[in-house]
């Protein structure tokens, strides 16, 4: 009895993992989607639209970082994903010094440094975690339940 108990919270632990797994990937699209929208806006001269994008990006960070922390300790229970567990760090480290960055060049009115951080540093780094690493894990989670 007690087995099944253990397999039950282990199927249910997994399934709000793969749940918080599609909720960041949902949160970086919508997150890229916003770096687009904003270049656009600040091209377009468009600077109020541009300011209230980027206050939805600081709020969209600010749903995802804490999330991002939680699956990263979660992480820590299969010693089979410290690969990833690597990724991860790196990935926040990344973000956070970016971010300080970008939160400067706002600070400053630097919209051009402010587009070419969201564009080239904050963007590339969030479209490659989550083809590969958030990709990875996904799939190390499916085959978890599928055990």
């Amino acid at each position: 009895m007690q087995e099944v108990t253990i397999d039950n919270s282990t199927n249910f632990a997994n399934s709000i993992f793969i749940e918080a797994i599609e909720v960041l990937d949902k949160s970086i699209h919508k997150f890229l989607n916003d770096i687009e929208l904003f270049n656009q806006f600040v091209n377009e001269n468009k600077i109020q639209n541009a300011q209230s994008t980027f206050h939805n990006m600081i709020l969209e960070l600010e749903n995802f970082l804490p999330l991002l922390v939680l699956l990263k300790s979660n992480l820590k229970e299969y010693k089979s994903l410290t690969a990833l567990i690597k990724e991860f760090n790196a990935f926040e480290i990344n973000v956070l010094e970016n971010l300080k960055k970008i939160l400067v060049a706002r600070e400053n009115n630097d919209l051009i440094l402010l587009c070419d951080l969201l564009q080239y540093e904050m963007k590339d780094s969030f479209d490659s975690w989550q083809k590969e690493t958030l990709q990875k894990l996904y799939h190390h989670t499916l085959d978890i339940n599928e055990k």
